[in-house]
């Protein structure tokens, strides 16, 4: 390890350099008002941060986005406010309208740059987890173990993702991160008033952030109130004093999420944002919220996927260390074990009871296990140095989980930069004329850039034209849905068919895709397989009238 405070300072560097490439990364291209938003999906930017600020603490209206707590989006919006000062400074922004192009003299630089803004924050604070995973793993073992641990958090492949977009998940695993430093400090060393009234603030604030992390922070809660009553009443302590530290962190909990949350500010959209969690289905593709069955063949389902995705997040060698790492840490030291308890509490609070799953929901369960891996590593390491060449053999195997998770990491880097969607762009640029509309299926943030005068139209399309008029002049599909494969969902198989075999009148003319380093891709939606279609009576004009009809 690096002497004094340099670790946590080069692991911060380190992320930021990891994290920052893949940053412009499908940035909204407005010249439209229905590609005013990023390729990520879920994404608040660019206009969602500044609509529910206003919404909600300023005009005191309902909410204009009501998918998540207040918090995320005044934070992104603390990013956000001084390039929006500064169009206003510069004549880009002349007054605010609820319409596009929303008082911006150039939407298209603009709402790119809100974007990548609000994207910053989330570098910022997904850079800060491997800092935040030394000091953790530090308290609970040691300054090695801390070491690996901010290296093996560093290397977790959905971080990469999540860092590069204005999702709210970097900032809820940023202070899951910070909640989960203050108990383990009080697994080893005891719950003090102090450490209970930092866990609440830090509880709150990822509760307030993403209203899954509830059942992390109510298992963990419970945990260390118990254990802290024990060895209270075990020394002779009086009730009132024993329950000073868990009051006032329950207190400090309530007062920062009836802050953090917008509840204060306005109770009437907070309200709203309860309706939505718990009624909304989360979409009709059949792919959303309790849309597993619920019987034993569903929920084993969910808990295979769940293993599934941790695996795929840390990669199979860190996987296998952690399971080394909770294997050491049940022999040797089964209160550190209670470290691992949001694995289960987001498995029993979150994924099985909306029996739901996707990747995103597992993050606070990757991390908890980036932990214990180097907590494996570390006990395998000290066995290693009693046996000769050992030292060699112990960092073979770091830079062995640590070289495998790194290319991971740069080929998602690497398929984010070259996204089939780039090249589409191209050859639409330089074959779409003004006035020409494509045609797509599913949502129109996926698609490329496209030039001023081009109109989108969303699927379905006639089919009993014979001519195809009626019809757009090209229609792309591109599935970037984790249950999508040839096509969107919402185009049936018998039209997929249909258009395939030439009786729209369209003739199949690209298919691309960027070049995968690694299979499967590590996140579906990005570097997604793209086919165009182009009508037949349009072929004689096009600049290409070279088919590409092979996805690389």
């Amino acid at each position: 390890m690096m002497p004094g405070g340099r670790t946590p300072l080069l692991l911060g560097l380190c992320a930021l350099v990891l994290f920052a490439p893949g940053i412009l990364w499908g940035l909204p291209h407005a010249t439209s008002p229905d590609r005013i938003f990023p390729w990520g999906s879920d994404e608040l930017a660019p206009l969602g941060p500044l609509a529910q600020v206003y919404h909600v603490v300023l005009h005191g209206g309902a909410a204009f986005d009501p998918r998540y707590p207040l918090l995320p989006y005044v934070i992104q919006t603390i990013f956000i406010a001084p390039y929006l000062a500064w169009l206003r400074l510069t004549g880009g922004l002349t007054g605010f309208t609820t319409g596009y192009p929303y008082g911006l003299t150039d939407p298209v630089a603009a709402l790119a740059g809100m974007t990548l803004a609000a994207r910053i924050s989330s570098l910022l604070l997904m850079s800060a987890v491997p800092v935040i995973a030394f000091h953790t793993a530090k308290r609970l073992w040691n300054a090695g173990t801390g070491t690996l641990a901010g290296l093996f958090a560093l290397l977790v492949l959905p971080f990469a993702f999540y860092a590069r977009t204005s999702n709210v998940d970097a900032g809820a695993l940023f202070w899951t991160a910070l909640a989960l430093m203050v108990f383990a400090t009080s697994l080893k060393e005891g719950l003090t008033t102090k450490r209970a009234v930092w866990l609440g603030v830090f509880a709150a604030a990822a509760i307030a952030t993403k209203d899954q992390n509830y059942a992390i922070f109510l298992a963990l809660g419970i945990a260390i109130v118990v254990l802290h009553l024990r060895d209270e009443f075990r020394r002779g302590a009086v009730r009132t004093r024993a329950l000073r530290a868990p009051l006032a962190g329950l207190a400090t909990a309530v007062a920062v999420y009836l802050a953090a949350s917008g509840l204060i500010l306005h109770p009437h959209a907070f309200l709203d944002h309860v309706e939505f969690i718990l009624f909304h289905p989360g979409g009709t593709s059949g792919q959303s919220y309790y849309s597993t069955p619920a019987t034993i063949a569903g929920y084993l389902q969910l808990i295979g996927t769940y293993a599934d995705l941790l695996a795929h997040s840390l990669g199979l060698p860190m996987t296998l260390a952690a399971v080394a790492g909770l294997v050491v840490a049940a022999r040797r030291s089964p209160r550190t074990l209670l470290f691992a308890l949001p694995l289960l509490a987001v498995l029993l609070g979150v994924i099985l009871p909306v029996r739901f799953i996707r990747i995103r929901f597992v993050l606070p369960a990757a991390y908890v296990l980036a932990l214990f891996a180097a907590a494996g590593v570390a006990a395998l390491a000290v066995r290693l140095v009693r046996v000769r060449y050992g030292r060699v053999l112990a960092a073979g195997l770091v830079v062995a989980i640590a070289a495998w998770s790194l290319l991971r990491a740069i080929d998602l880097t690497y398929q984010m930069r070259y996204d089939s969607r780039y090249a589409l762009e191209t050859w639409l640029r330089e074959n779409v004329q003004p006035g020409d509309r494509i045609g797509y299926y599913g949502a129109a943030l996926k698609l490329p850039a496209l030039p001023g005068g081009i109109i989108t139209e969303p699927g379905p399309y006639e089919v009993n034209r014979a001519d195809g008029s009626g019809r757009p002049e090209f229609i792309v599909v591109i599935p970037q849905q984790v249950f999508e494969t040839d096509h969107e969902w919402s185009l049936p198989d018998e039209r997929w068919a249909e258009l395939r075999s030439g009786a729209w009148e369209y003739e199949p003319w690209l298919a691309l895709q960027g070049p995968v380093l690694l299979e499967p891709r590590p996140v579906n939606w990005v570097n997604p397989p793209v086919r165009l279609f182009v009508r037949r009576d349009v072929i004689p004009r096009l600049t290409d009238r070279t088919p590409r009809l092979e996805i690389d």
